[in-house]
């Protein structure tokens, strides 16, 4: 409940500077603080985690300061998309740097869950994330332009790391047995992430949607809210301590 209440606090302070057009600047710090309290509420578990001197309980560490890093790295692609948003027409070298802080913030949350349990084979929703993602980039490709290779690299890498991530959640959530009620966490704030990137994606590079801007920020805050959340799960624990 404080991970989905400060989240809710940052996205609202957020909205708000929009509303009143804050200058850039202050308007893209703002957009960072969810991603931040995020980060803080993981440090804050993974250290309540160290203090009880079991290495009974490195997996779920490990699992926390992964997410914390990941969160840490969002923030900073929430501050650079900002900076896109503002000045996108005279240049995307922010566009760029927002999507590679993203991409390794996805890989830390990758290695996280990888770590907590998640490499089993999972093959109907490895078939299904990849496929979905291939679709995105195939849609995606032909309307970037042509002469902006590191981009189209960039959105491929991206995409492809962003279905890997919801196949690993999914292998962690359906294939680990006994099941634990923070691995459904895991994977519906997976989803929901890729679910927030599908709609910048076809927004930016295949057709407007109606709406867009609104959804995508709600849905990525509801993602890595819930990707929080999941560092909170007793069952996690309760498993490593056995």
């Amino acid at each position: 409940q404080c991970i989905f209440v400060s989240t809710v606090v940052g996205a609202v302070m957020y909205g708000v500077a929009e509303l009143y057009k804050l200058d850039t600047i202050p308007c893209a710090l703002i957009k960072m603080l969810p991603a931040v309290l995020c980060a803080f509420h993981s440090k804050r578990l993974e250290s309540s985690i160290l203090k009880l001197k079991n290495q009974n309980y490195s997996k779920a560490s490990v699992y926390c300061t992964s997410m914390c890093i990941g969160f840490i790295l969002c923030s900073f692609g929430d501050f650079f998309l900002r900076l896109d948003d503002a000045f996108g027409h005279e240049t995307k070298k922010y566009f760029m740097s927002g999507l590679v802080v993203f991409l390794l913030g996805h890989v830390l949350f990758i290695y996280g869950i990888v770590r907590d349990g998640g490499t089993t084979l999972c093959l109907q929703w490895g078939i299904f994330s990849y496929v979905f993602v291939s679709a995105i980039i195939y849609f995606s490709l032909p309307n970037i332009d042509s002469t902006k290779v590191v981009l189209k690299i960039g959105v491929v890498l991206y995409a492809l790391v962003i279905g890997t991530m919801v196949h690993r959640a999914a292998s962690h959530t359906f294939d680990v047995h006994p099941r634990k009620s923070s691995s459904y966490i895991v994977f519906a704030g997976a989803v929901v992430f890729m679910l927030s990137d599908t709609i910048l994606a076809i927004n930016r590079f295949i057709t407007p949607l109606p709406y867009s801007r609104a959804v995508n920020i709600s849905t990525y805050f509801a993602g890595i809210s819930l990707l929080a959340c999941s560092c909170t799960g007793g069952d996690r624990w309760a498993k490593d301590k056995q």
